[in-house]
């Protein structure tokens, strides 16, 4: 019992260490409406002053140009700001032929004269079949060679526009032609290939080969006579026989394209993101999957073949519902726990933390906090209640406020446009901690055994973090 209790206070102390340690990656928000408005009433209300901020355009010219116009009269130049813009209805095809080359040169221009800090996502997920973009490898890499040049064209650099290309996390091309309702093809590592045998002949060769022959032995005349049977003597007779002599030639074919058929070369990409959702079941039936289950698949590999590139990994879409059970989907269950139930969005934020900070490679996410259900009110067959913060109905899950304290607000985005910000942490204090620690303590043990049990483990370690946590605790206790 006494041991169980001490690793309680060791897992304790390590979970403080996590929380109040430098992390890994940042924390973006898309947003809700897509309106500037949206993030300062955010960040005002909740006390958030969120690094990167995201908005997709599909495109809206007139709302593209208004809104890159007002960023920084309305936030500070430090921020980052994530931009998606998709080509309309173009094939990859039809942008690498220039057709939409005027509004992308439209957006560059606007990103220079305002001298914004941008991450581009352009043709996102074209690993997927609903976009026109998708299953075409080859224009692909084309048009984004094509729009990267663009930039440049107008003297547009690394200092303010970063190349994001942006996969999904699951390669699923279509068969034919690309569509909402295209059939599919899931393609893995394991059925990406098949190896197909050829026999190829390469020589003929010669061989000498010995056969046994007979010859009749002349009959007498008395054995012709009595009809006896003819007799006769072996010889062996040597002749040489032809043979081929054989290679084996195998054949790779490609069954189905997955992300690495889309990369550019290096040149022409600065990140790598990827999407991914949780959407349970506010609309169907979805099995509930944690992050790193889905990005780790071992069908999949996904994380993995993200790092071979060796490029700056960033999440640029994650969400996850409010809603589960194991039953059949009902309208009104899903709506009763919609309201009722939040720590079921707060777990899954949680799980998502945890996640970002497991994997140090990943340097940012975005959450999507967009909510395409009206509260679960429209039923949609791709979409679910994605938003951790609502203001239309003042929904709010309170584990964003860990995600947001979570992240390491250092240097290495900035970085890579090539500039050195200073930005303040926002590390959990040792105080806080500290308390918090207590709190459980006195919650589990008498208050003379927690003292004695601190001052064990302060003895123990080296790590003066953790010392100076111990202490404070300590003086909280004593109190």
């Amino acid at each position: 019992m006494k041991t169980n209790k001490l690793k309680l206070i060791i897992f304790l102390i390590s979970i403080c260490i996590l929380l109040s340690s430098t992390n890994a990656y940042l924390f973006g928000i898309k947003s809700f409406d897509n309106t500037i408005s949206n993030i300062q009433q955010i960040e005002q209300k909740y006390n958030f002053d969120f690094p990167v901020i995201a908005f997709i355009f599909d495109p809206r010219s007139d709302e593209v140009k208004n809104t890159l116009n007002k960023l920084n009269d309305n936030f500070w130049k430090n921020k980052i700001y994530h931009i998606s813009i998709s080509p309309n209805q173009y094939s990859a095809k039809q942008v690498a032929e220039w057709k939409f080359d005027q509004q992308y040169l439209e957006f560059f221009k606007l990103v220079k004269s305002n001298d914004l800090k941008v991450i581009f996502r352009t043709m996102h997920e074209m690993n997927w079949w609903r976009y026109p973009r998708a299953s075409d490898p080859k224009n692909f890499k084309k048009a984004r060679i094509h729009i990267r040049n663009l930039s440049r064209n107008i003297w547009l650099d690394q200092k303010n526009i970063l190349f994001d290309m942006s996969v999904n996390h699951w390669d699923m091309p279509s068969k034919h032609k690309p569509s909402q309702q295209a059939q599919l093809i899931t393609c893995t590592p394991k059925n990406k290939y098949t190896d197909i045998i050829h026999k190829i002949a390469i020589w003929t060769w010669y061989k000498t080969e010995y056969i046994e022959k007979q010859i009749e032995i002349e009959q007498s005349w008395i054995s012709s006579r009595f009809n006896s049977e003819p007799e006769y003597y072996i010889v062996w007779q040597s002749i040489q026989t032809p043979y081929t002599i054989y290679d084996i030639e195998i054949e790779t074919k490609q069954n189905c394209f997955s992300f690495e058929d889309y990369y550019p070369w290096d040149k022409y990409v600065d990140i790598i993101g990827v999407t991914f959702y949780n959407r349970w079941k506010a609309s169907y039936h979805r099995n509930w999957y944690t992050p790193n289950r889905i990005l780790n698949d071992k069908n999949r590999n996904t994380l993995d073949r993200l790092k071979s590139f060796n490029k700056p990994i960033f999440i640029d879409e994650v969400a996850t519902t409010a809603v589960y059970y194991k039953w059949s989907y009902d309208n009104k269950i899903s709506q009763k726990i919609y309201k009722n139930h939040p720590e079921l969005k707060n777990q899954r934020l949680t799980s998502l933390k945890n996640f970002m900070l497991q994997n140090p490679e990943i340097l940012w996410m975005i959450y999507f906090n967009i909510d395409y259900t009206c509260w679960l009110t429209q039923r949609l067959v791709w979409e679910a209640d994605r938003a951790i913060i609502n203001l239309n109905n003042n929904k709010y899950y309170t584990w964003t406020n860990e995600l947001y304290q979570n992240q390491n607000l250092n240097n290495k985005l900035y970085k890579l446009f090539q500039i050195e910000q200073k930005i303040q942490t926002t590390s959990i204090s040792n105080n806080k901690i500290a308390k918090v620690l207590a709190k459980k303590l006195k919650e589990t043990f008498w208050i003379e055994d927690s003292l004695k049990r601190l001052e064990t483990i302060y003895k123990s370690t080296k790590n003066t973090k953790v010392k100076k946590i111990i202490s404070e605790t300590i003086e909280i206790l004593k109190k």
